[in-house]
Order: structure tokens, then sequence, then C-alpha cells
């Protein structure tokens, strides 16, 4: 649900002129994307990025799934540049984290504003999604359902283990925290018109 939200940030921002979805995604800010062995030099791209087909990496060396030490997006995605492209860029649909959470530190970049901050402010609040937040300690207290992994437990079987609580550094692909009413207010806004009620995509 997260990836999204996180294609309307990028898609506003393509609209208002200020993003090329073709344009190489490093037109935007040097670092971004992990090396390039791959000899026909296709530039990975924003479109890529949203439709996983970047040849990008599944996950950050810092800031993903089993990171608990809750790095920025901007220490995230700063990491990516020690890695390589698993596949040349458009060649195939393979699933990433960190293809839109690069994405979401364009966004950062061009509109200049905290990622967190851009969706209170361009989507969040427009649509009235009063119980979502981006991160941990912007929910109200209290609001946190306790979630569950299904684990190997080694012998063949598996056993149920406390999910753990943390923000991910690469917010963008999934940590946004929300509600089935919030959530319904997103999907109205897509089923109307794609447009939030102060006109903007």
């Amino acid at each position: 649900i997260s990836k999204l939200f996180n294609a309307v940030a990028v898609m506003q921002l393509a609209e208002q002129g200020k993003l090329d979805l073709d344009a190489p995604v490093e037109r935007y800010a040097d670092g971004l994307v992990p090396v390039n062995p791959f000899t026909n030099g296709t530039p990975v791209t924003l479109r890529q990025l949203l439709c996983h087909r970047s040849g990008m990496i599944r996950e950050s060396p810092v800031g993903g799934y089993l990171d608990d030490s809750q790095p920025d997006l901007a220490r995230t995605i700063a990491n990516v540049p020690q890695t390589v492209l698993v596949n040349p860029p458009n060649l195939k649909t393979r699933y990433s984290n960190v293809g839109p959470s690069i994405a979401g530190r364009v966004v950062e970049l061009v509109s200049a504003t905290r990622y967190d901050h851009y969706q209170q402010d361009h989507i969040l609040e427009p649509l009235g999604m009063a119980s979502s937040a981006w991160l941990r300690r912007d929910l109200a207290r209290g609001r946190l359902v306790k979630s569950w992994l299904r684990v190997a437990d080694g012998r063949g079987g598996f056993i149920r283990q406390r999910c753990p609580e943390f923000d991910l550094g690469t917010i963008p692909a999934g940590n946004l925290y929300t509600t089935a009413e919030d959530l319904a207010r997103f999907v109205a806004m897509l089923a109307a018109d794609g447009r939030t009620p102060n006109g903007q995509m």
C-alpha cells in the first residue's frame, strides 16, 4: 500500500513538470543507483523504479526489513551505490523495496521536503487521513496493532513470533501506518478522478 502512495507523490511532481518519468534518475542527484555493469548503458528511470523493472536489488544494505537501527531515507539510499544492478534496466520485472525508495528520495530532493512531511502535506492531510502516519512517533499512543509472523521452527513446523516494531529506512516502500477508514478515503480519491479535495492529484 505504501508504494501506491509513493507513486502518487511522484506523479504529482511529474504533473507539475518537476519530474520526468523517463529521464535517468541521476538527473536529480548523483549517487542514487547501484553500479550498472551492463554494456548497453540503459539508465535507470523513475518509471522503471515504480514498475519494478529497474534491475534493482530487492533490499538495501541499510534500512531494510531486518535493520532495526531506523536510518532515515537519505542514509538508506546513500548505501545503494555500493551495490550492483541484478539485471539490465527494463529487461524483466523484479520486485524491489529499494526502487520505490529511490523514487521517494527523489521526491524529497525535488520538493526540498522530508518524505513524511511531503506525504502529510500533499496526500494525507488533503484527504482527511488523520489516523495515518509514515513514522511510528507520529502515531497516536495506543493505535498500533500487535502483529505476528509465522516463522519456521527448524523442525518442520512453525511458530508465531511477534513482529518487531521499528521504522524502515525504505519508508516509501512499506512504512505507512493507516486504518481501514483512512484507506477508504484514499481509494475514494483514486476511484473519483484522482484528485485530492484541494484539486491536486
